[in-house]
């Protein structure tokens, strides 16, 4: 748990650090932006801190179909589709345990 606050903690620095220009900045996964995958840190983190979310994100990924790891990233993806930078921040504030 203390590396996953140190974790969290670093991750939120960064995202905080950001211009408005570097959240639509390419990613190393080609498909998502910055922001994007913000969305996808936060689903994940999401996901670890509530049993009934990882239930819920799980279950909703194998109803998908495909490889499990890309429904389950794409899921967190579209499902913060329309969360502002402000938005994830504060989220993922809330959400890592710090």
């Amino acid at each position: 748990m203390r590396l996953a606050a140190t974790e969290y903690g670093r991750f939120l620095d960064v995202l905080r650090s950001l211009s408005p220009e570097d959240w639509t900045r390419p990613t190393d996964c080609p498909a998502w932006d910055v922001r994007q995958m913000a969305a996808h840190c936060l689903g994940m983190a999401e996901l670890a801190a509530s049993p009934q979310e990882g239930a819920r994100q799980n279950e909703a990924a194998h109803r998908r179909g495909g490889v499990f790891i890309d429904a389950l990233t794409g899921l967190q993806v579209e499902e913060r589709r329309d969360m502002t930078p402000d938005e994830l921040i504060r989220r993922y504030a809330e959400v890592g345990p710090l």
